[in-house]
């Protein structure tokens, strides 16, 4: 889990109100949403449940990169600087 997501780093203009500090939220849920590219409709793997094990697997690298390590986390001066890095938005 993310040792200490921060909120700071992020624009400010005429209407930021909102400090920044290296304390945040301790709990961050988000949704991510991918294609699977072929070439044609026969390249499709055929052996069964392929696309869920794939699905795992691109679960388990957005879990590592969100939280890092699972004993010491990784620090994010905010949870939008972290899915940016993670290619999401």
């Amino acid at each position: 889990m993310q040792d200490n997501p921060g909120f700071e780093g992020f624009v400010r203009d005429k209407y930021t109100a909102l400090p920044e500090t290296g304390e945040g939220i301790p709990g961050t849920e988000f949704t991510a949403l991918w294609r699977y590219s072929y070439e044609s409709i026969s390249s499709i793997p055929q052996k069964p449940f392929y696309f869920n094990e794939r699905s795992l697997d691109v679960k388990k690298v957005l879990m590592e990169a969100f939280f890092g390590p699972p004993k010491e986390g990784v620090y994010s001066p905010s949870v939008q600087s972290t899915l940016v890095q993670e290619g999401c938005s």
